[in-house]
């Protein structure tokens, strides 16, 4: 009995022991958490501008690891549920596509910071801070996004300086390319691996078009602007009639290392006698792909090598902008647009972005009519409540992207201040639902109006089927709509809710009514 009571005393003892010890343990652990997570914040507000209107510091390690396996265990559950035939390879693919992801930095995000202060010409200055766990600095996913060191960007002096819409970066595509090929070997099922492989195969032996060869070549810059002529307009039809736009062009450039791609292509049109002609531009030869017949808007692809670049664009005309911008120094980079919008900003960097003021009230008009063209006045509120919640107004973006060791950097400036972006967030909510509830109600009644009409188009067709057996008429005899009606309740012939008109049509014809869609099957 003593012994029994000494066993108790020592077991008693021991889970004292490791209470105490797990919960000193445990406080050890919340202690260290909780300066990991003030040096986090730290080293995120570092990062930011203080003293403006807004700003916010968010710790997210470990947060989206945390969504996809919980998706990932959503998945498995569904998987096993349904048993339908692929399901349990569908989330074998998920789960690889998880470990590669992070194999590969996906998951190295840690913090989130955003600050907006107001500038005193009136627009703000505008920080975003995306932390990294500066260990994945180097990992294959990050330098195939937003590259390596920042530098002066040789792609902006290609630019040409009516530029709408620029971006620029310092992506290292051949890091991009072996990504996506590491991505099919250890995601996709070998069966599925093999079938990519052999179509890549199938392009070389076909089309002489070797990927592997191509995206090798390629350096760790890139450039895509969009143009609007300063002369030139096109049309774009709308309800109210053709609305002039002016006339866009897009430039794609590359830094290549060596002249494979533009090689590549030359033989390809070569063997495939592509129309095409060859015009020079300060010693560069520009090849222009013909493409029979017109389109809304001008085209006629064009590319050419220049300075370690490769330049595509939808018109030789802006490619020969483009060799021109920076032979002659007379680009978007040197206008004043330009130096004003990214005044103060780094330009060593890793990217910029710019919108102009012009190319967002064109996109915005061509949202607005999108919106306003659904059926009946539903799309304008549509339009309308999108215009005054978020209250879409032309505007001009510039911001620069520096990639540090510990995250990236967005610094910029932008019209909309700390209330605005907050006000934003607030209401988006509201403007999303009103989005898809009005047009979902806009549906909803469509079809019932529809079916309506189509049941009244059987009524028609029935009582129209009866007056001509009492009458003894013959198909493809005329009907008299007043004889007809009295099959119909209310002795009357019943309408379109949607205003169509109903054409009754010769005995053993089906009536019609104008709307289309609105009709008997």
């Amino acid at each position: 009995m003593t012994m029994f009571k000494n066993s108790r005393l020592v077991v008693g003892v021991i889970a004292a022991t490791f209470f105490m010890a797990g919960a000193a343990l445990s406080q050890q652990v919340s202690q260290s958490e909780a300066g990991a997570s003030a040096g986090r914040y730290e080293a995120i507000i570092s990062q930011l501008d203080e003293g403006g209107d807004l700003m916010v510091i968010a710790n997210v390690e470990g947060a989206l690891k945390d969504v996809v396996e919980k998706l990932l265990g959503a998945a498995a559950e569904i998987s096993g549920a349904t048993q339908k035939p692929g399901a349990e390879k569908a989330h074998e693919t998920l789960t690889k596509l998880n470990a590669f992801l992070d194999k590969n930095g996906f998951y190295a995000i840690d913090g989130f910071g955003l600050s907006v202060v107001p500038r005193e010409d009136g627009n703000n200055s505008i920080k975003y801070f995306l932390g990294r766990d500066s260990a994945a600095a180097g990992m294959p996913l990050w330098r195939a996004t937003v590259g390596g060191r920042s530098r002066e960007l040789a792609s902006l002096s290609f630019v040409p300086d009516d530029a709408v819409m620029v971006r620029t970066g310092t992506a290292d595509i051949p890091v991009l390319w072996q990504l996506i090929r590491s991505a099919v070997k250890e995601v996709l099922s070998a069966e599925a691996s093999a079938e990519f492989n052999e179509g890549l195969a199938a392009m070389a032996r076909t089309k002489g078009i070797d990927l592997d060869k191509i995206m090798g070549s390629l350096s760790d810059e890139i450039l895509i602007s969009a143009q609007f002529s300063k002369e030139s307009t096109i049309s774009i039809p709308t309800p109210e009639g053709p609305k002039p736009f002016p006339q866009p062009s897009i430039l794609l450039g590359v830094a290549v290392k060596d002249g494979t791609l533009p090689g590549m292509l030359a033989a390809l049109i070569s063997s495939n006698t592509l129309p095409h002609i060859m015009t020079q531009v300060s010693g560069t030869t520009i090849t222009s792909i013909n493409i029979p017949g017109q389109t809304p808007i001008p085209m006629q692809p064009s590319f050419a090598m220049h300075e370690g670049f490769f330049l595509f664009g939808s018109t030789p005309q802006v490619v020969a902008s483009a060799i021109k911008a920076f032979d002659q120094k007379t680009g978007f980079v040197n206008t004043p647009e330009f130096k004003k919008a990214f005044a103060g900003l780094a330009m060593v960097n890793n990217g910029i972005i710019y919108a102009s003021a012009e190319f967002s009230e064109q996109i915005r008009e061509i949202q607005m009519m999108s919106m306003a063209n659904a059926p009946g006045a539903e799309g304008k509120a549509v339009a309308k409540i999108m215009t005054e919640l978020f209250g879409l107004r032309p505007y001009s973006t510039a911001m620069v992207i520096l990639n540090k060791r510990d995250g990236v950097v967005f610094d910029g400036t932008s019209p909309y201040g700390g209330k605005e972006v907050v006000a934003s967030a607030m209401v988006a909510p509201v403007g999303i639902m009103a989005a898809i509830a009005i047009p979902s109600f806009v549906k909803a009644r469509t079809s019932a109006q529809r079916n309506s009409c189509v049941n009244n188009l059987r009524q028609i067709d029935s009582a129209k089927e009866q007056w001509a057996l009492e009458q003894s008429l013959s198909e493809g005899d005329h009907v008299d709509p007043v004889g007809m009606a009295q099959y119909i309740r209310g002795n009357r012939l019943p309408s379109c809710p949607q205003g169509g008109i109903y054409t009754i049509n010769p005995v053993g014809a089906n009536p019609e009514c104008s709307i289309p869609g609105h009709r008997l099957r």
